[in-house]
């Protein structure tokens, strides 16, 4: 419930997006609609997990997300290429990541 409320939050910026940016300009309104969605969503973290450091965590995430968002969007051409390329850095990391976990929560034979 927890990931479709945040995925709820996600969709509203590209409605809020469209919508400020008649008024105000693409650059102001991505900057109004990712602080408020961020912000949202960095509460709702927040409330939820009660842990400053997975807050932050978060925060710093949904930034670097909406940053290289802003950017990709302005780099019209090259934003397929730069997109994907992301995309697969991203499932690398993922990857590397969950080699560390051990989700059968069995006590090493050490």
């Amino acid at each position: 419930m927890q990931y479709l409320l945040v995925a709820a939050s996600m969709v509203a910026f590209s409605l809020m997006l469209l919508s400020f940016s008649e008024w105000i300009g693409y650059g102001p309104a991505f900057l109004l609609s990712a602080g408020l969605v961020i912000g949202q969503s960095s509460l709702y973290t927040a409330a939820v997990s009660r842990n400053g450091r997975v807050t932050i965590t978060f925060a710093l995430l949904m930034s670097g997300l909406f940053g290289m968002l802003f950017v990709m969007l302005g780099l019209e051409t090259y934003a397929l290429l730069l997109g994907t390329a992301a995309v697969f850095l991203v499932v690398s990391a993922a990857m590397a990541v969950s080699l560390r976990l051990d989700l059968t929560g069995e006590p090493d034979a050490a």
